[in-house]
């Protein structure tokens, strides 16, 4: 019990730890970090503003003049935009070692037959010969089209640091962080050239100084609760195997009693992993996206794994054993109900793809109509099919009708009834055979009492005494107790 107590608290304080960390993180990063985006997107393409950073060309003079605007307010940012930034200088001179790396083109043109040709362009500030030549200004028009003709897709990436907002002056070259924007533009559409821009973060290089130092203890605290936490657990694991210890010993014991040791390990490694890397980047707060899916999967295991706490008390273990006996059962429903779904999915993308936007592909349409079997955005959807009242309204009354109604309420109630079975589980016995000719759900009494003498027959004489009383009770719950219900 002292062991149990022990491992409970030590989870307890890296769970709180975990959690209060994730809290500062995001508080931190919210003033600017989830605004960069949309102001980089405002200050390089010079469009309106855009949740989804996408845009739509369909002129050549367009797309030329759209790139090259995108590089001269490049150059700009330093000089007229409101936030701290830092961009690439150049502009042909000398630079220093800590330069960024000048913005880049990546070019792929179709080439004879399926092959495809990838081509890269070093861009520079004022200089008209590092572009393609069919993105030259003043090029003439066939030269331009025989470009675009052959352009599959192309990409322009350019490094930008920029300083979080800060009315601390003291170490303000050590806290730019260091960002990658792409645009990168796609013409598989006809007649159209999609452009979409990208934001990610990367990781700072190391011979910055680590500041601030604070952050230092917390990562020593989270890696030394780690490493505590999985000894303990260790030697849970050692005390509760069985006396033969074998590789499939093992592995079964982990399978069938002790499953949670397996999450804890996750967790743990997960733990250490992502505060040694964070511990390297301590000047920088941010989680960058080489340790955000570390960190969100210690976050996510640590409090999952407070289950194995929780269950201890029988009123918190319904869920988990309302998710063992109906998840198994609901997803055994749902691969019966796949090949409707998938149907409706085809039929919708094929006859309704090329009209509707909620139907373009395969995925967008099985996103539209997951939606709509939970009652999201059903009347836009009935809307968007106006083009064919008809056929369009047959499709959505007969998926929402077998979905919704039907499939719906099935996987309901296959949890309702594993939630009544675990909560109530005197109310929901389980017959013991399954003979549809016979009405008994329990053992006739001549087998009972043959099965009864064969179990004392076998045991050992000093122990017929304790097996005895055990049958009787057995007896007293699938007969007397049923027979009182009755």
């Amino acid at each position: 019990m002292g062991t149990w107590i022990l491992r409970c608290a030590v989870h307890a304080l890296l769970v709180v730890g975990l959690t209060l960390h994730a809290s500062q993180v995001d508080n931190r990063l919210q003033a600017y970090t989830r605004g960069l985006a949309d102001e980089l997107w405002t200050l390089l393409s010079a469009l309106p503003p855009s949740r989804s950073h996408d845009y739509e060309l369909y002129t050549m003079d367009d797309t030329i003049a759209q790139v090259h605007t995108l590089l001269d307010n490049y150059f700009l940012l330093p000089q007229v935009a409101l936030g701290r930034f830092r961009v690439a200088t150049c502009d042909g001179a000398d630079e220093t070692i800590d330069a960024l790396a000048c913005p880049t083109l990546r070019v792929i043109e179709s080439a004879t037959g399926t092959d495809e040709v990838e081509r890269f362009y070093d861009l520079q500030r004022g200089n008209e010969s590092c572009w393609p030549v069919g993105l030259r200004y003043n090029t003439h028009h066939d030269v331009s089209r025989v470009f675009f003709d052959a352009l599959v897709s192309m990409e322009i990436s350019v490094r930008v640091e920029s300083h979080p907002p800060s009315r601390e002056e003291d170490d303000a070259d050590f806290e730019f962080t260091n960002w990658n924007v792409s645009f990168a533009y796609d013409l598989s559409a006809q007649g159209q050239l999609h452009g979409q821009m990208r934001v990610r973060r990367l990781l700072p290089s190391l011979t910055l100084r680590a500041t601030p130092k604070d952050l230092i203890p917390r990562y020593v605290f989270f890696i030394a609760l780690a490493v505590l936490y999985q000894l303990l657990e260790l030697g849970h694991l050692v005390a509760t195997l069985p006396g033969a210890t074998s590789l499939e010993t093992i592995g079964r014991h982990l399978y069938y009693t002790e499953p949670w040791c397996l999450v804890v390990l996750c967790m743990n490694l997960a733990t250490v992993a992502v505060s040694i890397q964070a511990w390297q980047y301590a000047g920088h707060l941010a989680y960058f996206e080489q340790l955000s899916l570390t960190f969100a999967i210690a976050c996510g295991l640590a409090w999952v794994s407070s289950l194995r706490y929780l269950h201890a008390n029988a009123r918190f273990y319904i869920l988990g054993l309302t998710l063992r006996r109906g998840l198994p059962r609901v997803l055994e429903f749902l691969i019966g109900v796949c090949p409707l779904f998938v149907g409706y999915v085809l039929f919708g993308t094929v006859m309704f793809g090329s009209q509707v936007p909620r139907f373009q592909g395969l995925t967008t349409t099985a996103t539209t109509l997951f939606a709509i079997a939970n009652g999201d955005e059903v009347r836009l959807t009935f809307d968007s099919l106006a083009a064919t009242p008809l056929l369009g309204q047959i499709y959505l009354y007969s998926y929402i009708m077998l979905f919704t109604y039907v499939v719906l309420m099935v996987c309901i109630g296959i949890i309702e009834d594993a939630f009544f079975s675990s909560a109530f589980p005197s109310l929901w016995k389980q017959p013991a055979t399954r003979d549809d000719d016979s009405a008994s759900s329990r053992l006739a009494t001549d087998d009972w009492l043959q099965l009864r003498s064969l179990i004392l027959n076998e045991t050992d004489p000093s122990l017929v005494v304790a097996q005895t009383a055990i049958l009787n009770r057995v007896h007293e719950r699938l007969y007397v107790a049923k027979d009182d219900g009755q």
